[in-house]
């Protein structure tokens, strides 16, 4: 005879104890990630990815699978930090694909879109001139290029694999737990033994925009560093003033010759090529020169005078943006001298925008 004291878990089925069991599992779990997400962030973590190669497979991939032409931005951190995806959506009405790399060479890029017959988009290039002087630079773009085509082709007959990348991606850019993609025990333990709060001033979203907040930087420092890294060479052995910097670089600046124009003609050629390419089966493309100010325009205007490198584009090809025609776009305080702050972001965009719409028009 049953003892009427009996547990009542004893009288559930099997399958109802373990789905119990994995309920309360599930709970626990998602309490304590929460907690560690609420510590973090009150540490001042926020979500940010890590701009790695297959992130940017997948940002290509897009391109193929997109129902309409898109738009695809290529170029270097300017335009990563510069352009606002969703504000070109909206203002083209297609959709909008960021695989611009830091530091790197667009060329390589562009020459892979106009060989890809399927491609009948638009090609919004950063084109900045010391980028292309500067050899090596292209290496990391085919590297990059050869991870997107070992994607596509894996996924030909099994698209698990991207499906799987995609969520990992859509969960890892909303954790501050997977900032920079680091393994979530790095960071508690940075967040746990470290006093005062996390203040990383930038941050990747999934599209592959990165948001720069230059208020968490210390000023004028950074923008001196800056100076310094587009410069290429340190004026002083000794530690001095902001003052002293600024007296000291303008003078050095005010020295600087015109590059050659040689290997820039060179690889203009190259450009040109995969242009002709791409608009022959209805593409476009469209360089846009962002702006930079203060000293690090005065450095990029002695090394590669406007009539010397950028008129031979302009001469060859009628679809080119310099920030420098447009008040609009060279009316922005860019904090680093190179860079546009986050909250400046969308308002470039916007201008930008316009000025496509009323010199070229959407597709």
């Amino acid at each position: 005879m049953l003892s009427s004291t009996s547990n009542s878990n004893d009288r559930l089925p099997a399958c109802a104890r373990w789905g119990l069991s994995w309920l309360l599992a599930v709970a626990l779990t998602v309490l304590v990630l929460s907690a560690a997400e609420y510590f973090l962030r009150s540490k001042g973590f926020v979500p940010s990815m890590a701009d790695s190669i297959d992130l940017w497979a997948q940002q290509r991939l897009r391109i193929d699978r997109a129902p309409t032409p898109p738009i695809v931005a290529l170029g270097t951190s300017r335009i990563q930090m510069g352009l606002d995806l969703n504000v070109l959506e909206r203002r083209a009405g297609t959709s909008a694909v960021q695989l611009a790399i830091d530091g790197v060479s667009f060329v390589p890029v562009l020459q892979q879109l106009a060989s890809d017959d399927t491609f009948t988009g638009t090609v919004l290039v950063s084109l900045t001139e010391s980028i292309l002087e500067q050899p090596g630079l292209e290496d990391t773009a085919r590297r990059w290029l050869a991870a997107y085509a070992a994607m596509a082709q894996r996924i030909e007959f099994n698209p698990f694999p991207l499906w799987e990348a995609r969520l990992s991606t859509f969960v890892n850019s909303r954790l501050a737990l997977r900032t920079e993609g680091a393994p979530p025990y790095v960071i508690l333990q940075h967040a746990l033994t470290r006093s005062g709060s996390y203040s990383a001033y930038l941050t990747l979203r999934e599209t592959r925009e990165r948001l720069g907040d230059y208020t968490l930087v210390p000023q004028p420092g950074y923008y001196a560093w800056r100076v310094k890294e587009h410069f290429g060479e340190n004026v002083f052995t000794r530690k001095v003033s902001y003052e002293e910097f600024v007296q000291a670089y303008n003078a050095a600046i005010e020295q600087l010759k015109p590059n050659a124009v040689n290997r820039f003609l060179t690889i203009l050629d190259r450009i040109m090529a995969s242009v002709a390419a791409i608009e022959k089966r209805g593409g476009r493309v469209i360089f846009v020169r962002f702006p930079t100010d203060k000293m690090v325009w005065e450095i990029d205007r002695r090394r590669f005078p406007r009539a010397t490198f950028w008129q031979r584009l302009v001469d060859r090809h009628p679809r080119t943006i310099h920030f420098k025609d447009y008040p609009e776009l060279d009316s922005f305080a860019l904090p680093d001298g190179s860079h546009l702050d986050m909250r400046d972001r969308k308002t470039f965009t916007a201008a930008l925008a316009d000025i496509i719409e009323r010199r070229f028009g959407w597709q």
